[in-house]
Formats: C-alpha cells, structure tokens, sequence
C-alpha cells in the first residue's frame, strides 16, 4: 500500500492558515495555556506548519477544519474518533505526543494522526490509537522532555467507525460499511 498521500495548500487556503494559527497561539498564551512545543523550532513556525498539516488532513478526509481559537485537545472528529492531528517536517518523523505526566488529560482522544511536510505541502503518514501510543514503553526523550513516540511503521492507514478494530498494514483487510478506506497515491485527490 502507498501511504505517501500528497496534499497541497491552495492560495486562498494558506491565506487562512496564515490568519487562523497566529490567533490561536495568541489566545492561547492569553489563557494561560502552556507552550508545548516539542523542538527548537520558532513558535511561529510550529503553529503554522502545525495548522496547516490539520488543514491538510481536513482537506484529505473531506472534513471542514476546526477554526476555534480555543485550545482543545482534538483536532477533528472522524467516524465518531477524536483525531489529534500532529505534524512534523521529518521525512523520517515519527508520531508525538508530549507527555504531562498523565494520559488522562489525553482521554477525550481516540486516534493520533501523523501529517509530514511543511506549509503548504504535506502527505498523511497514519493513524495510531491513542490507547497504543500513551503507553510507558511508547516514552522517549528526545531532548526536550518526555514524549510520546511511535515510528511510522507502526501507523495504521484505516479506521473504522468508533468501537470497530483497525486494520494494520500488511493484514488482511475486512472491508465493511463501517471501514473508512483511505486510497492512497501519489496524485492529487482534490
């Protein structure tokens, strides 16, 4: 299976992402809420590229995007899941999450989703339960504090509606009514 989707930011859709992501940084910060950040990248950086890989999910999936200013820990709803769309610029970047010491605070999350690029070009990497990858032996400090880790071998490219089993790559695929099949190629979808 390719996973390599590609997505592309339109002008008018970078236009938004370039307004919406400093906005939520800002309210944020006026909140009260913590910077996590995980690299040494610039905040500016990390907020533009982070919002325009959820964009880019949304784009993808055929979803509208979450436009909140608010923080919250979901990203979008999909099938009935509460996806956390994390972004990187790696290649080779794995899924991460930041750990704070308890995964509760993570409870309203049913999958994470692994997003590569930077603005405005990304591809989809996978999905992982969140029950797979807020575990001890998923911890990891890549030198900026504890992290949530999983390579992207590890990801899973289906979900299903809530309470189905995902189907892992390489396993023999049970397609159903509930199954949502991502198509993947390098072509543009949309």
């Amino acid at each position: 299976m390719n996973i390599d989707t590609s997505i592309h930011l339109s002008e008018n859709e970078q236009m938004i992402v370039k307004k919406i992501s400093p906005m939520r940084f800002s309210n944020a910060r006026s909140i009260g809420t913590a910077n996590k950040k995980i690299g040494d990248q610039s905040n500016s950086f990390v907020d533009l590229n982070g919002f325009g890989g959820e964009f880019a999910f949304c784009k993808l999936f055929n979803l509208f995007p979450n436009f909140d200013l608010r923080p919250d820990k979901k990203d979008v709803i999909l099938k009935g899941n509460n996806i956390d769309v994390k972004t990187t610029e790696y290649d080779k970047g794995c899924l991460i999450a930041r750990y704070e010491g308890n995964v509760n605070n993570k409870k309203n999350i049913d999958y994470f989703a692994l997003m590569i690029g930077k603005f405005p070009n990304y591809e989809f990497r996978g999905f992982m339960k969140a029950s797979e990858l807020l575990q001890d032996e998923k911890i990891k400090d890549l030198g900026h504090g504890k992290t949530f880790l999983a390579k992207q071998n590890e990801l899973i490219f289906e979900i299903q509606r809530k309470n189905d089993e995902p189907v892992r790559n390489g396993e023999e695929k049970l397609y159903s009514s509930k199954t949502i099949v991502v198509e993947m190629s390098k072509k543009k979808m949309f």
